[in-house]
């Protein structure tokens, strides 16, 4: 007892020092759900406020407590809140083909860069929006990114299942099930602000939770029979789980190694590692990309830009325009090499590379006017976060301004 009463005080400790806003509301949640299962709260505040009054005054001060917090939890990380809000509006005003069905799993990470892109491009988004803009691969909200994945039917589908778990009564009492329907609170909780499925252990965690739950029958079992039931009920997609990601695990490995051969110069290895991990990493662009990119480093252009376009058809990673504006850029191809600067640079707004090469290409072109412009561009872009590179990309185009004005 005395051990798990330590655990639980390390883990609350872990949770604050996250500094994650969405794992402190799901904790406290989940807590107040054991807290009130216990001490019947609710119950003694209903019988304490039997004056009308009373009422008032509990209601009123519950109104208050809930601005306060929500008030101080949205302005410790501002930029971090109004950077969810943007995803959700431009994952909510771009058209999507199949509302019914999804766009795919997956489709998310795929497509959004594409949207952001598209919506700044456009000419949409404020100032403070082109500043806290950034590559995300997640809606920051399970339910938003399962319906534009897999439509309104896996939404009601996944909120069936949420449903059938959260509001089943058991016949008997158990503390197990107690702590499975904390922990699932806690889970919907960070649904509805992160990508807790995006996390291997998390997702495993809900399915053992839910299966928990779901497994206290109408009957009253055995301790024996019940803990059977249990370790056969969570075994069996736990099982299921690890065959069918097992070959995917074996890609990632290869896939991992070959990254590492190639910051080691190995580019013919990191080369076989990949074409080993292909058959089941072919629609991955973070693979398509390093493939791409060990091929380009050994000097297979044509093959590079082939896996590197299949990339950013596959992905919204900003980096793999900029290294095919980088190979188009040293083949020649001026039109292709600007297309894919640009779209690096509507991507992510404030990344002052991207604009960095387009200048350093318009300069080559003998395009002065438009390097003039992307230069005074970067010198008013706002750094999110200070760096040496940022430091002198801004003090080279200062020189290279001031240089063209003497002459």
């Amino acid at each position: 007892r005395y051990a798990l009463l330590l655990c639980l005080i390390l883990m609350i400790y872990f949770v604050v020092i996250s500094y994650s806003r969405g794992a402190w509301i799901a904790t406290t949640l989940g807590i107040a759900y054991i807290i009130e299962k216990h001490y019947m709260c609710i119950k003694k505040i209903k019988s304490e406020c039997s004056l009308t009054r009373n009422k008032y005054v509990v209601v009123c001060l519950s109104i208050i407590l809930v601005i306060t917090m929500s008030s101080a939890l949205y302005f410790i990380k501002r930029n971090s809140a109004d950077g969810r809000l943007l995803i959700w509006k431009v994952a909510f005003t771009t058209p999507h083909s199949n509302p019914l069905w999804g766009d795919g799993i997956g489709s998310f990470e795929v497509e959004y860069g594409k949207w952001q892109r598209d919506y700044f491009a456009s000419g949409k988004g404020s100032d403070h929006e082109r500043y806290i803009a950034d590559y995300v691969t997640c809606a920051y909200n399970e339910f938003i990114e399962t319906y534009i994945e897999q439509g309104i039917v896996g939404v009601l589908f996944l909120l069936g299942i949420l449903c059938m778990s959260l509001f089943r009564k058991p016949s008997y009492h158990s503390c197990h099930y107690e702590g499975a329907k904390a922990s699932l609170i806690a889970y919907i909780i960070l649904c509805m602000v992160s990508f807790p499925s995006h996390c291997q252990v998390m997702y495993l965690l809900c399915v053992v939770v839910i299966a928990i739950i779901l497994s206290h029958y109408n009957y009253k079992q055995t301790e024996s029979e019940g803990l059977v039931h249990k370790i056969s009920f969570i075994s069996f997609p736990v099982i299921i789980s690890v065959l069918s990601v097992f070959p995917l695990l074996q890609g990632q490995k290869r896939m991992s190694e070959g990254f590492q051969k190639t910051i080691y110069g190995d580019y013919k290895g990191a080369i076989k590692e990949y074409k080993e991990a292909y058959p089941v990493l072919c629609n991955n662009g973070t693979f398509l990309q390093y493939y791409g990119s060990a091929l380009a480093l050994s000097g297979d252009t044509l093959n590079s830009i082939k896996f590197l376009e299949r990339a950013y058809v596959k992905s919204s990673d900003p980096n793999i325009p900029i290294l095919l504006g980088n190979i188009y850029q040293d083949g020649g191809d001026v039109s292709k090499a600007c297309d894919s600067y640009l779209n690096a640079i509507n991507s992510i707004p404030t990344r002052l590379y991207p604009k960095y090469q387009m200048v350093n290409l318009l300069r080559k072109t003998g395009k002065d006017a438009e390097a003039h412009k992307w230069a005074n561009e970067i010198l008013h872009t706002p750094v999110k976060v200070p760096t040496m590179a940022a430091r002198e990309i801004r003090s080279e185009m200062l020189e290279y301004l001031k240089e063209d004005k003497t002459h």
